[in-house]
């Protein structure tokens, strides 16, 4: 077992802390920089209150259903040893992948290639995914990269992970910059996780199976860090002298988890990150008025946390040097409080860069992302 891999236990420390205190955060220094502060939390407030009116409260017997469903992935997380020892499911041999590659484009960016290859994850379950997913057509087992090209070969590349129930190359290549970052010098290799944008399941829309069962999300994590550390491979193989990594959202998540897993990267800058699903499900919830019908049902927040913690980036150690991580995040952010940030930060000992907008309008975003470039060309350099 490599022993870089073992989680980030240390006795005395809750890795969880920051979470469970409310970070005091000082009021935008401009006027402006406030007003951007307003629109970006109404934004995120208005999107979280239609979402929990939207799937309404959930009947105290399918929290009881969910609850059973729990302690039986518990029981199996258990039998597998993945709760004590959380490296295990990635500690695993990864081959070159052989790639087929296409000129593409989408409207309003550079062209691209498309990079596809067999996803081969080691599923640690797989009895419990084959089960859950119904993979019609194949779609979740080819990866889906999009490669946008700095000049000729031999630049550093940045791999970019999207967010939850995205997967879409038009808006993510928008959402992340890749004409500013390939102006940088980097090559940017724009990943889909797997079940999102065209690696979803015939019938489901992007991102629906991912978090909606626990051992399928372990899955879909374990398969989705085992297509990035290859694709990290084959860019190198390509001629890349460095590669880095940067996520928004769920894709901060798994950057947070990549940099904690693959010791080749050079940089990593997670973007409003989670640091902790549990954390997030126990919100939803408690904004649809479920927590009391939960915790009757024997759910409660450190049930979720120990159920998430295999693949939690709080319980592993970052790879990389420290003067190589960033964590860029939203002051106004709702959909993923500053909480989360501030605990990935500590955890990592890595500075925040803040900016004054939302999750899902980024409004003065410009300096944090010229700090996360910097950060960026820094790693490349090395």
């Amino acid at each position: 077992m490599n022993q870089e891999l073992k989680a980030a236990t240390v006795p005395g420390v809750n890795p969880y802390a920051a979470l469970d205190t409310p970070a005091a955060r000082a009021a935008p220094p401009t006027p402006f920089d406030r007003l951007q502060f307003e629109i970006g939390r109404w934004v995120d407030e208005g999107s979280l209150r239609y979402e929990a009116w939207r799937i309404g409260r959930t009947p105290p017997a399918r929290i009881r259903a969910r609850a059973e469903r729990y302690r039986r992935a518990l029981e199996f997380l258990e039998e597998r040893g993945a709760l004590a020892d959380p490296s295990r499911l990635f500690d695993l041999p990864l081959e070159l992948p052989t790639v087929e590659r296409k000129p593409v484009g989408f409207w309003g960016l550079p062209r691209c290639e498309s990079i596809r290859f067999e996803s081969r994850p080691p599923f640690a379950f797989p009895e419990a995914f084959a089960t859950a997913v119904r993979d019609d057509g194949g779609r979740n087992r080819a990866t889906r990269t999009y490669l946008w090209r700095a000049g000729g070969r031999g630049r550093p590349a940045v791999i970019c992970i999207h967010g939850y129930r995205g997967g879409f190359p038009p808006l993510d290549g928008r959402a992340f910059g890749v004409s500013s970052l390939a102006g940088a010098g980097l090559d940017v290799a724009l990943a889909t996780l797997p079940l999102h944008g065209a690696r979803a399941p015939r019938g489901t829309s992007s991102g629906q199976l991912f978090l909606n069962d626990p051992l399928r999300t372990i899955e879909a994590v374990v398969q989705g860090v085992s297509d990035l550390r290859r694709l990290a491979r084959w860019l190198r193989a390509e001629g890349a002298p460095s590669v880095g990594v940067t996520g928004m959202s769920l894709g901060g998540y798994m950057t947070a988890l990549l940099a904690s897993i693959e010791p080749e990267l050079e940089f990593a800058v997670p973007v409003i990150p989670v640091a902790s699903f549990a954390d997030i499900l126990w919100q939803r919830a408690g904004m649809r008025g479920e927590h009391a019908d939960a915790r009757a049902a024997g759910i409660d927040l450190a049930l979720l946390r120990r159920l998430f913690s295999p693949h939690c980036p709080l319980s592993h150690r970052p790879l990389i040097a420290p003067n190589r991580r960033l964590i860029v995040a939203g002051e106004a952010d709702r959909i993923v409080p500053p909480e989360h940030a501030a605990a990935l930060a500590a955890h990592w000992q890595a500075p925040i860069e803040w900016f004054p907008g939302g999750h899902l309008t980024q409004l003065g975003r410009g300096r944090a992302f010229a700090r996360f470039i910097a950060t960026a060309r820094n790693g490349a350099s090395r």
